[in-house]
């Protein structure tokens, strides 16, 4: 998979709920560039949670990283941020072995746009799917879509139909929020 939870929170204390946030970060390599992709209310949600609380940190997977220093490009009506991920070690985005930091290398670039009938996959790491096992411990789940057919194209949209039935989901992938929330830095 081509992609990994991104997640944000302040840092976890005992007694008191966790407010965490999540989405999903898709990698792309361009070039000799690794760039992630997410989307834009996930970036603002970050924002306005740091601007609330500087407390609050970003993981991508085990990895804690800063969003803002690394946008390349962002759309609000679009609802996309690109990141450069370049000279990230990314080899701490997750332990699991369904999940992992493999970028996408696209044949030609730019793509060719979608046309109606193209296939297309798609996957995430929906807030829906994320299980709180205890005090430390989250479980992201994720699903994707491999093949779906694009039944219509609009300048903005990409439509398809496909049955829930036939979504593949993937095992659960922990993380450790006291790991991830907390680093060694000592605070509390």
């Amino acid at each position: 998979m081509f992609a990994a939870a991104l997640f944000f929170a302040r840092q976890p204390s005992r007694g008191v709920e966790l407010e965490l946030n999540n989405g999903t970060i898709s990698f792309l390599e361009l070039e000799h560039r690794q760039i992630g992709i997410t989307c834009f209310h996930v970036l603002e949600a970050y924002r306005q949670k740091r601007q609330q609380d500087s407390t609050v940190d970003c993981y991508l997977g085990l990895l804690s990283l800063d969003l803002v220093p690394r946008i390349i490009d962002q759309d609000p009506e679009l609802d996309i941020v690109t990141l450069d991920l370049s000279g990230l070690n990314l080899k701490h985005v997750s332990d699991h072995p369904q999940i992992s930091s493999a970028f996408f290398c696209p044949a030609v670039w730019p793509c060719t746009k979608v046309q109606e009938g193209d296939f297309i996959t798609f996957g995430g790491f929906p807030r829906l799917f994320r299980v709180p096992l205890n005090f430390r411990d989250l479980v992201f789940g994720s699903f994707s879509y491999v093949g779906c057919r694009v039944a219509s194209v609009r300048e903005e949209h990409i439509v398809c139909q496909f049955e829930r039935e036939e979504l593949l989901p993937l095992q659960a992938t922990p993380y450790s929020v006291r790991s991830c929330v907390a680093p060694a830095s000592g605070r509390a």
